[in-house]
């Protein structure tokens, strides 16, 4: 025995909308199931699943994220290019936009931007907000490289 509440309406632009629920049967929403993904909802799994092969790594990983529209958020990659430069292939170094990955950036509860994240073996070791100094960064990278 199920239960099912339909309502329809014609929306501004003609847009159907559809909200069912039946037990033991798909829930619609807006016209579409909840099984069936838009393509930016699984460009978003794609680029989740690339995010967390590539932190669990053994070696540290240090993740920048940034906004392109964030003024204090240009000054981080000329930062980063001296911390690779020096620690070279014993650290990994990438950028997440939040506007682009809301969900990783929801899941790290990133508040402000720039905030920079080291991650070993898939844990969060360090978070930090704001532009770091190269150093600072640097010496907080050397701790977890040496702790392999």
């Amino acid at each position: 025995m199920g239960i099912c509440w339909v309502y329809k309406r014609n929306l501004p632009h003609k847009i159907g909308l559809v909200l069912e629920y039946t037990l033991g049967s798909s829930r619609w929403i807006f016209g579409r199931r909840f099984s069936e993904q838009t393509k930016k909802e699984k460009r978003g799994e794609k680029v989740s699943a690339k995010f967390y092969n590539i932190i669990n790594s053994k070696r540290p990983v240090l993740v920048d994220f940034y906004a392109d529209w964030c003024g204090p958020c240009k000054q981080m990659p000329p930062i980063l290019k001296e911390v690779k430069a020096e620690l070279k292939e014993s650290v990994r170094i990438i950028k997440v936009n939040v506007d682009k990955n809301p969900m990783i950036a929801t899941k790290y509860q990133i508040r402000s931007i720039p905030t920079t994240i080291i991650f070993k073996d898939g844990e969060v070791k360090w978070k930090g907000s704001g532009v770091r100094k190269a150093n600072e960064l640097k010496t907080i990278l050397r701790q977890y490289i040496i702790g392999e």
